[in-house]
């Protein structure tokens, strides 16, 4: 949602942006012990027994391979941390945390998670190649990894120009980055934490994947399904279907008609499936025998939540300076109504009005007050589910 924010908001202004994933070889495998344990030390002052913990942790390890009761040779790690562990993605974000330093010094916008560093940069109207800002960031990251004992896997880097079609075709997007020796050239489109994103910021592609994803688990759960309670039956199409039409659903705000529908049409099947009601059968009255908020409901279900998190949890913090208060010029009724201020571009703009900053606002405000002015999440959620339930109730899917 942070990148696309500011994608869109590139895209409504008219510009192009660049955005580049890179990715590291084997990253968890080669943490450095020592130079771990002397970061956690030098930039965030974990010494003394947290320190010694910390170090019992990563260190002593050893590992073997097992083939039909046959074990090999016993190796001793001398780098890596757990993956799969709580604290794997943790200390290996410290461990890379001085990149974060590198790439604000080269003004250019970052979003890490784990091994997952992605780029991005506005360029200017006039800029037929990339800007050298962007290039010699890339240089000197390459450079930092081999340093600390890591590798960027160019293979799979990719670099991607997102904007409108019409300010895509007035720029050359042949040009390549060197990136370890290797030329990289740009894609038609990236895969960021499972979110396909294309040059337009249509999202058709990541839908289709999404789509295909979940009728391949319906398909098989309808297999099952004579087999199954009807309890069971929901516990399996909320886990293996459901959370994957809602995994970064909020960045689907104010996408196509056609997006929404693909979506709603594997919704009402998997409602079919779990109620064993034939293909041709109402969804409605099933999706309300479920209690299944719509496609475009859960979406601003999850963006309202998200809202209400940043607000109140301040998390995530980064999100935290695209919202304010809704503030009048002078007093008015509305001004204690715990309204947010809806930026002047998202009734000109269509693309901004899908930014954060612009669908937040749009959704909050749209909520009624008693939902708004909830003490505390759980309640919150449980005032917005009803609201929006309520509100989906006559639509017709």
């Amino acid at each position: 949602m942070n990148i696309t924010d500011n994608l869109f908001t590139s895209i409504g202004n008219r510009r192009i942006s660049a955005l580049c994933t890179v990715d590291l070889s084997a990253a968890f495998d080669t943490v450095s012990h020592t130079t771990l344990a002397d970061r956690l030390q030098s930039d965030f002052g974990l010494n003394g027994m947290v320190g010694r913990w910390l170090d019992s942790y990563t260190s002593g390890r050893s590992q073997f391979v097992k083939v039909e009761g046959v074990a090999g040779a016993v190796t001793h790690l001398k780098s890596g941390v757990p993956q799969g562990s709580v604290l794997g993605p943790l200390l290996f974000s410290a461990y890379m945390s001085p990149i974060s330093r590198l790439i604000d010094h080269h003004r250019i916008h970052q979003h890490h998670y784990a091994d997952d560093t992605t780029l991005f940069i506005e360029l200017t109207d006039t800029v037929n190649v990339l800007p050298k800002q962007l290039t010699d960031c890339i240089d000197e990251l390459v450079d930092w990894c081999l340093r600390n004992d890591m590798q960027v896997n160019p293979d799979k880097t990719e670099l991607l120009l997102v904007g409108s079609a019409r300010r895509l075709k007035e720029i050359n997007s042949t040009d390549k980055i060197q990136i370890a020796s290797t030329h990289v050239s740009f894609s038609d489109a990236v895969k960021i934490l499972g979110v396909t994103i294309d040059s337009s910021l249509s999202f058709d592609k990541h839908v289709s994947s999404v789509v295909q994803s979940c009728n391949y688990h319906i398909r098989a759960l309808r297999h099952i399904r004579p087999l199954l309670s009807y309890d069971l039956a929901c516990q399996i199409a909320c886990s293996i279907v459901a959370s994957r039409l809602d995994y970064c659903n909020s960045i689907l705000y104010n996408t196509s008609v056609t997006n929404i529908l693909r979506l709603q049409r594997v919704q009402n099947n998997l409602a079919r499936v779990v109620c064993r009601a034939s293909a041709r059968a109402n969804s409605i009255p099933l999706l309300q025998k479920l209690h299944w908020l719509p496609i475009e409901h859960r979406i601003k279900y999850k963006i309202a939540t998200i809202t209400f998190n940043v607000f109140h949890n301040n998390s995530p913090s980064y999100l935290r300076n695209r919202l304010s208060h809704y503030e009048p010029t002078r007093t008015l009724r509305s001004s204690d109504a715990n309204l947010l201020s809806i930026p002047s571009t998202v009734n000109q703009l269509t693309d901004c009005s899908k930014a954060f900053h612009c669908s937040a606002p749009a959704v909050w405000n749209s909520l009624s007050f008693s939902t708004r002015s909830a003490p505390s999440l759980d309640l919150f959620k449980e005032r917005l589910k009803t609201e929006l339930f309520n509100t989906a109730a006559n639509v017709v899917l």
